[in-house]
C-alpha cells in the first residue's frame, strides 16, 4: 500500500507542477514570491491531516513516505526546465551561441588574470525603454576575468530590491563611461577606462554595433560573425 501511495502521491505532485505552467512573479507585494510555497505547504498540511484522520493506525509510515516523496517535483521540474532551456535550466537563461563563447575564450587565452574586460552586453534581453534585465554574466564566466560593468542583478546591493533584476545600475556615470568607449570613443574616454585597468573591449554586435571610430583608436584583435575584441594599449 505504501508503495502505491508513494507512486500516486509523487505522480500527482509532478502533474500539478507541469500542468500549472510557469509562475508570473511581479514582486508586488515583496513577499509574493513566497506565496506559492505557502499555498503548497498549506495544501499538503490539509491533505496529510485528512489522511491522519482516515489512517490513524498507519499514519506514521504514511507521513514519512509523503515527506520523502514531496521533493520529487523538484527533480522533474529541473529536468523539464533543462530540456526547455539547455543553457541555465530553471535560472536566468542567456543565449550562448558559439560566437560568444569563441570570443570569450579567446580573451581568456590571450589575457592576464589581472586584466579587466569591458563590454556593451549588460542585459539578458534587448534593452527597451531604459529597462534592462541585468542578469547577463556570461562574459565573466567564460573569460574568467573581471568585467568593469556586466550584468549587475546579482550584486548584494541589488538583491531584494522591489524592481528585481530590472533595477538600474547604481553608478550611472561609470556605465555611461563604459558604453561611451564603444559608441562614442575618444582618446580621453579610452584612456579613462585604461586607468581603471580595462585591457579589452568585447563588443556584441547583436546588442549594438560599435562606432567605426573605435578601430582607429584601439587595435581590433579578434572578430567573428557576431563578436569583436579590441585591445587598449598601456598608457
Amino acid at each position: 500500500m505504501r508503495v502505491g501511495f508513494a507512486i500516486g502521491f509523487g505522480a500527482l505532485l509532478c502533474a500539478v507542477q507541469l500542468i500549472g505552467g510557469p509562475a508570473q512573479v511581479t514582486w508586488q507585494p515583496l513577499y509574493e514570491p513566497l506565496l506559492p510555497l505557502l499555498f503548497w505547504a498549506l495544501g499538503l498540511a490539509l491533505g496529510l491531516a485528512i489522511l491522519g484522520l482516515l489512517w490513524r493506525g498507519r499514519f506514521a509510515p504514511v507521513l514519512l513516505t509523503a515527506v520523502l516523496v514531496a521533493g520529487a517535483p523538484g527533480l522533474v521540474m529541473d529536468a523539464e526546465a533543462a530540456h526547455r532551456y539547455p543553457n541555465g535550466g530553471a535560472y536566468a537563461v542567456t543565449a550562448l551561441p558559439a560566437s560568444r563563447i569563441e570570443a570569450a575564450r579567446w580573451v581568456h587565452d590571450h589575457s592576464h588574470p589581472d586584466d579587466v574586460v569591458a563590454t556593451n552586453a549588460h542585459c539578458l534581453l534587448p534593452e527597451k525603454a531604459g529597462l534592462c534585465d541585468a542578469r547577463s554574466f556570461w562574459l565573466s564566466a567564460y573569460t574568467e576575468r573581471s568585467v568593469l560593468v556586466e550584468g549587475w542583478a546579482f550584486a548584494p546591493r541589488v538583491v531584494g530590491q522591489p524592481q528585481g533584476p530590472w533595477v538600474p545600475f547604481w553608478e550611472p556615470a561609470l556605465l555611461a563611461a563604459n558604453d561611451a568607449a564603444f559608441y562614442e570613443p575618444t582618446p580621453d574616454v579610452l584612456r579613462a577606462l585604461r586607468a581603471r585597468g580595462v585591457r579589452w573591449l568585447v563588443v556584441d554586435r547583436d546588442v549594438r554595433l560599435e562606432s567605426p571610430d573605435l578601430a582607429a583608436l584601439a587595435p581590433l584583435r579578434f572578430e567573428n560573425s557576431r563578436m569583436a575584441v579590441y585591445s587598449l594599449p598601456a598608457p
